[in-house]
């Protein structure tokens, strides 16, 4: 931590020595390629501090110390500033009688009290007056280290607020998928298919479905409602793809049956493009509605499929009497909600302004990033442009030109 300290005194001294050394802040900056300062106002408790105020190093510093609550790294820094600003004292230039052109050093005590007697005490004043100025000077630089501290403190807080927000609202949605997933299975798959499964198995006069039609927009939701409906149906549940010759799978199910007794349930993913028209010939959907027809009493099987564009397929092929439609449109996967809320917040200046880092992961997960990509509060540069190059490829267009001008405004308010 003292090397830490070391480094920031040092930048500290050669600033504040150029005006007595101009050449001192130059060779600093041509030796170090990091000075660069920090290009936004800073503000703390009604103090606005100027852009450019502080540097990367005076940042990682401040960042450092957050949440140090011993406040002995304020006494190492003031003591490291104000020796430094001693050390760096310029040499005193004096004149002989012969007008001769000399050089004293202040740090020197024999060169000290040479010069303190040659002038008189005058030049002892004046050094008296340096060292107070350099401990003002060590004060105050201090004194600002400690502003900057709070307010990183405040910025960071801000993105963690962000953060548990982000995460409660996951777990609200959660439960809103669960409770209406739930509502699905219980009030509408279990009394329009399973309850009725059952009681064809027990013998009592059922009116058995055809086929059952899910509808959800997400097909992985449709499809884990029926795999659940499968998993808890009290027959033969067969899964084929629409590829598959279905009538010859209906015919196996109707021989299964005759030797079982029970019920077959068939899953036939990608039926929904059977029959629509935009996907297949006229004379395939016109054979799927023969087959829809039949299911139940030729075949005693129940043909389960999903759709998540129902409004596309042929309207004859859904009559009741072949399909009884259960529809999970309600249900958003908390995936799904995630994503448009992030869509909302990106929308909000201020959020873009005060929580950056929250921001531009918003931007990563409406680009479809890797969840494992994510900005954090101690980000480098190198991680910056990995999210540069996601951000370019999936919003490069003219099309999504709005989110460039959102993340280029995330990037300017960074710390």
């Amino acid at each position: 931590m003292i090397t830490q300290i070391n480094n920031i005194s040092s930048r500290v001294i050669n600033s504040t020595s150029s005006s007595k050394n101009p050449d001192s802040l130059l060779n600093y900056k041509n030796n170090n390629p990091s000075f660069d300062t920090f290009e936004h106002s800073i503000s703390f408790k009604g103090i606005e501090l100027p852009s450019g105020e502080y540097e990367k190093e005076d940042i990682e510093f401040a960042k450092q110390k957050l949440n140090e609550s011993d406040n002995k790294w304020k006494t190492d820094l003031y003591k490291k500033i104000y020796s430094n600003l001693k050390e760096n004292r310029p040499l005193r230039v004096f004149y002989t009688r012969g007008h001769d052109k000399g050089y004293s050093n202040m740090n020197d005590p024999v060169e000290r009290i040479g010069l303190g007697i040659f002038t008189l005490g005058l030049n002892e004043l004046s050094v008296q007056f340096e060292n107070w100025s350099f401990r003002k000077e060590a004060r105050d630089r201090v004194a600002k280290m400690d502003i900057l501290r709070a307010e990183l403190q405040n910025i960071k807080l801000k993105e963690e607020v962000a953060q548990m927000q982000k995460a409660e609202q996951f777990a609200a949605h959660k439960m809103t998928y669960l409770k209406e997933m739930n509502d699905v299975k219980e009030l509408q798959i279990k009394p329009k298919l399973l309850d009725l499964i059952q009681r064809e198995r027990e013998g009592r006069p059922t009116d058995m479905p055809n086929c059952i039609m899910l509808s959800n927009k997400n097909d992985k939701i449709n499809e884990e409602l029926i795999k659940w409906a499968g998993e808890n149906v009290n027959g033969k549940f067969i899964t084929i793809q629409n590829g598959d010759d279905i009538l010859l799978h209906l015919e196996e199910a109707e021989e299964n049956y005759q030797e079982t007794g029970d019920w077959n349930l068939l899953y036939v993913k990608g039926m929904d493009k059977l029959i629509d028209h935009n996907e297949v010939q006229d004379n395939i959907v016109e054979g799927m509605k023969d087959i829809m027809s039949a299911a139940a009493e030729d075949y005693h099987t129940t043909i389960i499929f999903s759709s998540t564009h129902p409004e596309t397929l042929d309207k004859i092929a859904l009559q009741p009497h072949r399909v009884k439609k259960i529809s999970a449109e309600k249900i958003i996967s908390p995936e799904e909600s995630a994503l448009n809320d992030a869509k909302e917040r990106i929308k909000n200046a201020n959020n873009v302004k005060d929580t950056p880092i929250s921001t531009i992961n918003d931007l990563l997960l409406i680009a479809g990033a890797d969840k494992n990509v994510k900005l954090t509060w101690d980000y480098t540069e190198e991680q910056i442009k990995e999210i540069d190059k996601i951000i370019s490829d999936k919003f490069g267009s003219a099309d999504n030109s709005s989110y460039i001008g959102i993340y280029n405004k995330a990037k300017e308010n960074l710390i």
